[in-house]
């Protein structure tokens, strides 16, 4: 970060209350860290991969197992799908990945782009959130930080026992490596979203993805409203976790974006409330309130939107609930508290 003289850090401050004045209303207490620091981990996969030594594949595949234990499994089945974990040909073929040209040029770019400096500041943002985490759910497991290199398959990955970022992905939308990706399986909106500052919110969202899921897992087909309060819990979670990012940033919005969301919350919420939609089973009338795009691809809504609107939407109720029932447990929330109920504390302002 660039020092600021005097005029620099009033204008700071004065950007920053501004956007915390535009976000949401957000828990009413926040999450305190633990007295004692919880234990913390955090591992480089990214150097053990592109700096292994491959002549022995028994041995290059223990000392990648070794620091980041199951990750490895995953890593090489489910993000590079390159083979089976337990097998030597896997080896083989992740050498092939790690010393292929376009790899080791995404890697350098990552280097240069994440230094130890900067991951140290990564590390603290994430102990941090994981602290709180430890504050809300006690008896879980904490979960050890991997910062991997996916080849652009996976920005992020958990489990219950890890949460890892693909530091490739989040290099910035002007970086060399970002300016090469083909338009057709980049578009401008996914290059927009490779912000550095994205990496740790995209991570522990991932995470919480996983965790609301499991906390009430869903059987047949979801309408529209469960969506959006899934995925509200999802974000309300995110908010404890990190409750000193703005709504933007959570959101992966520009101030514009938000701003927009902000002055047109009664008119998205009139297309919403309309049972046909608000009860609508359609995953493929659904999916547009949620999808990656440049907007909300919905019914009547316009062009001008920021993407994801069922998201936003979806966080006010959850908000709104928490406001009204701020004696009710994160833990119950998540896995008791039935959708029409957190559609009944919302009541937008006209």
């Amino acid at each position: 970060m660039i020092p600021l003289r005097n005029l620099g850090r009033a204008v700071l401050v004065i950007h920053l209350v501004l956007l915390a004045a535009c976000d949401g209303p957000g828990p009413s207490s926040r999450v305190e860290l633990p007295d004692e620091p919880v234990p913390y981990t955090s591992v480089r996969f990214d150097h053990a991969v592109f700096r292994a030594d491959f002549s022995d594949p028994a041995t290059a595949r223990q000392q990648l197992y070794q620091p980041a234990g199951i990750f490895y499994c995953y890593y090489v089945e489910d993000i590079l799908r390159l083979g089976a974990c337990d097998s030597m040909a896997t080896v083989s073929e992740l050498k092939a990945f790690a010393t292929w040209p376009d790899m080791v040029e995404l890697q350098q770019q990552v280097d240069t782009v994440y230094p130890a400096s900067r991951v140290d500041g990564l590390d603290e943002q994430f102990r941090q959130a994981i602290g709180r985490w430890h504050t809300l759910f006690p008896d879980s497991l904490l979960p050890v930080v991997i910062y991997m290199n996916s080849g652009l398959n996976f920005s992020a990955f958990s489990s219950d026992s890890f949460m890892a970022v693909g530091l490739d992905y989040f290099l910035g939308p002007d970086n060399p490596i970002a300016s090469k990706l083909p338009s057709d399986f980049f578009p401008t909106y996914l290059r927009e979203d490779m912000l550095p500052e994205y990496a740790v919110v995209n991570t522990i969202k991932d995470f919480c993805q996983r965790e609301v899921a499991q906390s009430a897992p869903q059987s047949g087909r979801p309408d529209l409203l469960h969506l959006m309060v899934y995925h509200g819990k999802v974000m309300y979670l995110l908010e404890l976790l990190l409750p000193d990012e703005t709504d933007a940033v959570r959101m992966n919005w520009t101030d514009e974006q938000q701003q927009w969301a902000l002055a047109n919350e009664w008119n998205t919420w009139k297309e919403l409330a309309r049972q046909e939609v608000m009860f609508n089973t359609s995953s493929r009338d659904n999916i547009r309130w949620f999808d990656f795009g440049p907007f909300t691809n919905a019914a009547q809504v316009p062009q001008e939107s920021p993407p994801q609107l069922g998201i936003w939407m979806g966080w006010n109720m959850v908000r709104a609930y928490m406001a009204d029932h701020p004696e009710t447990p994160v833990a119950k929330l998540l896995a008791d508290i039935p959708d029409r109920a957190i559609l009944s504390a919302y009541k937008p302002e006209n």
